[in-house]
């Protein structure tokens, strides 16, 4: 095991495609594609040089943006040999396919891309070696960005983001000039064994925007400091956590999901007055929790869970279908129940906990529910069957909110 260190210091190369078609009959049309945009040209003869001309000048004059980042030009090796695409930018990679109707379209690179933004170039690395399975990675004191080569099937002990990381890994679902991203979005890590991922520890402005994919391995992630949160676009990601998986979070915007299912045994939202961003965490549909509680900060669950606590003026919005077993709220903290899931087990509306059902008029049970002095409780559509009532705890109904719609009856 070893410590490695990111320091993205390898030189920029672009990337060079070259596209070779086997045989060329007049009437057939051969195309070349990135992304789903494709250019496409009909032979008119059985020219080589005609047809590449012809796609030349249908690329360069082609207004797609993934096209702009490749230049088209005739392949000469040293005589013509096919079409070639050159990239604009370097250090960017591009995906090419290429299709005709007679024979064979080869691509290949005879240059590709490279440069300080891709994880899996060694000289990226201090020591100009790559990390190897239980190595511990450290990434610190960068502004350089992490945003290709991102698929590494490693199986590493841990991660270390710091503060004083400024740059961004992985790329948003959206590129900058407007096209929906095609290249791999999120550094993928392991194939399912256990990692500790630590985000945001020391000072400094951190990062924008941190995704992983760690594919099923058990992950404790962790993050402690972030600069800002960025409305809708959560700035970490975590996808496919294992089932064994531990999630704590103290700032920043995080949101947790899934390719197909997953579970998180147990998240921690806990808010500390020292960080510049509050912690805002999305729990996706698809995502299962079993211990959730939170202190301060927001959560947005979609997905079921076992048990759900909420205190210290935290704020919980439960939606879509989730369903929890257990719920207590308490502490100046806030419960939307916006999901057309009920609550299983029992609800406990402590000492200055609010739980409102009233933003979404979908019917739902709750199986029994504990009501507290100074709880508040707001069903004002009546839209949630009590099966064992509403039972005030060691107090009167003059201590505490109740809600419960218009014409409904209290059984003493």
């Amino acid at each position: 095991m070893a410590t490695k260190y990111w320091v993205g210091r390898a030189a920029s190369v672009t990337q060079i495609t070259k596209v070779v078609f086997s045989s060329i009959v007049s009437t057939n049309t051969y195309s070349v594609t990135i992304n789903g945009k494709t250019v496409s040209a009909v032979a008119a003869s059985t020219s080589l040089g005609d047809l590449i001309d012809a796609l030349v000048n249908a690329w360069n004059s082609s207004a797609e943006p993934e096209h702009r980042e490749m230049v088209a030009a005739r392949r000469e090796d040293p005589t013509l040999s096919g079409l070639q695409l050159t990239g604009t930018n370097p250090g960017v990679p591009s995906t090419v396919t290429a299709a005709a109707t007679t024979g064979t379209a080869t691509v290949t690179q005879p240059t590709a891309a490279s440069g300080p933004n891709f994880w899996n170039v060694a000289g990226n690395w201090l020591g100009g070696t790559l990390p190897a399975a239980a190595d511990d990675i450290v990434i610190r004191d960068s502004s350089v960005s992490i945003l290709y080569g991102l698929t590494d099937t490693n199986n590493y002990a841990s991660l270390q983001i710091e503060s004083s990381f400024t740059g961004t890994i992985g790329l948003p679902d959206t590129n900058a000039v407007g096209y929906p991203e095609y290249r791999t979005t999120r550094l993928t890590l392991g194939t399912g064994s256990a990692i500790v991922v630590d985000l945001g520890y020391g000072v400094g402005a951190f990062s924008g925007r941190i995704r992983l994919d760690v594919q099923g391995s058990n992950v404790t992630y962790t993050v402690s400091g972030a600069g800002s949160n960025f409305g809708a676009a959560f700035p970490f990601e975590l996808r496919n956590p294992g089932a064994g998986s531990t999630v704590r979070v103290y700032a920043g915007g995080v949101l947790v999901n899934s390719s197909t299912t997953g579970t998180v045994a147990a998240l921690d939202v806990i808010q500390r007055d020292t960080v510049a961003a509050a912690p805002q965490v999305s729990i996706m549909p698809e995502i299962t929790c079993t211990t959730i509680e939170v202190y301060g900060g927001t959560l947005l669950l979609e997905g079921s869970a076992t048990t759900l606590v909420a205190r210290e003026r935290a704020q919980v919005t439960v939606a879509r279908a989730a369903a929890v077993a257990t719920v207590k709220v308490s502490s100046q903290a806030r419960i939307n129940w916006d999901s057309s899931g009920g609550i299983t087990t029992k609800l406990h509306v402590e000492q200055a906990g609010t739980i409102d059902f009233g933003r979404v008029g979908t019917g739902k049970t709750v199986a029994a529910c504990d009501l507290f002095a100074g709880g508040a409780l707001h069903d004002p559509l009546d839209s949630i069957t009590f099966t064992a009532g509403v039972v005030l705890q060691a107090c009167r109904i003059s201590d505490v909110t109740l809600d419960l719609g218009v014409g409904v009856t209290i059984n003493g």
